[in-house]
């Protein structure tokens, strides 16, 4: 596979920066808060996992991981989201993220995910986003059928749904 530059992507209020190793503990936070509200159906930090070992390993699934900083304080972490799971042949990738809880609701996450949708489609010729979420996890789902999602199919566990990207000339 080739090598992706991974460049900055903003808007007027979210920067979206490449994580690093720097970016570790404040990273590792982000999901010691989550498994400790119990979002996920498991934990994603493993047992005695390090800040360093955590990002590192999150960091080799992806063919692009970004943090989610407001452009008004742009060394604070406030979220991540992600490309991954490339089916370069198939045109499709996956998409995912998650903000600390104080940044639910403000429609952030659906900003931070529109400009991982052109830097797929301009840079990685996708043309499906795909999104997998917990089927308990309601918030995510209603957010990514507004941003023109459509659930392929369901079970007890999870919901899988496709975005189409359109191509203007």
């Amino acid at each position: 596979m080739q090598q992706i530059i991974i460049p900055k992507l903003s808007d007027l209020r979210l920067e979206l920066v490449p994580l690093t190793k720097n970016d570790a503990n404040r990273y590792h936070e982000l999901y010691t808060t989550l498994d400790a509200l119990e979002v996920y159906n498991e934990k994603a930090i493993l047992d005695r996992e390090s800040p360093s070992e955590f990002t590192a390993r999150i960091l080799s699934y992806c063919v692009g991981i970004w943090t989610i900083r407001l452009t008004e304080e742009p060394d604070k972490i406030i979220g991540d989201c992600a490309l991954h799971h490339w089916m370069q042949v198939k045109g499709e990738i996956e998409i995912g993220g998650t903000l600390f809880p104080d940044f639910w609701g403000r429609n952030m996450m659906q900003e931070a995910f529109s400009l991982l949708f052109t830097f797929a489609q301009q840079t990685l010729n996708v043309h499906t986003i795909i999104g997998i979420t917990q089927a308990n996890n309601s918030r995510a789902t209603r957010m990514v059928l507004k941003l023109g999602f459509k659930i392929t199919s369901r079970n007890e566990n999870e919901i899988i749904l496709k975005k189409k990207l359109s191509y203007t000339v």
